[in-house]
């Protein structure tokens, strides 16, 4: 029998669309001080592209319903019918660090049932980005 080895080499395009929500503390000025970041997950019943619905439930209604918090909270809502994808995880991820002030040692990872799945798939691949993961499940 003979034995071939190759490598492949290839670039690969991948559209990603992923609605989300975030928040911001009362004292955030965008020409100031860098923050603490919670990135949260949903379970499977919050799937869909309704930040509305998803706002419905956990840590995103407890700041819907007033709680003020000293981070920035950023919830992503994972599109129906799919699971979290650590690809389009680490790209919004990517995103809000550019778009938002962050302190990134200060990166924060957590998710309910679904979401504490999805917690533990994303922390596995970007531990080194993370100060911690806490996965609900």
């Amino acid at each position: 029998m003979q034995q071939d080895d190759f490598n492949l080499d290839k670039t690969v395009s991948v559209d990603i669309s992923i609605p989300y929500r975030v928040y911001l503390p009362a004292d955030y000025d965008a020409s100031g001080r860098d923050y603490p970041m919670l990135y949260f997950l949903h379970g499977a019943g919050e799937r869909g592209n309704d930040l509305d619905w998803m706002a419905r439930i956990a840590l995103p209604k407890y700041i819907e319903d007033g709680a003020e918090l000293p981070f920035v909270t950023v919830c992503p809502q994972c599109p129906s019918g799919e699971r979290w994808n650590a690809l389009n995880l680490t790209t919004l991820l990517d995103k809000v660090l550019n778009d938002f002030n962050i302190d990134t040692s200060r990166v924060y990872l957590s998710g309910l049932s679904m979401g504490g799945w999805g917690t533990w798939d994303l922390a596995n691949q970007i531990s080194d980005r993370l100060a911690a993961a806490i996965p609900i499940c």
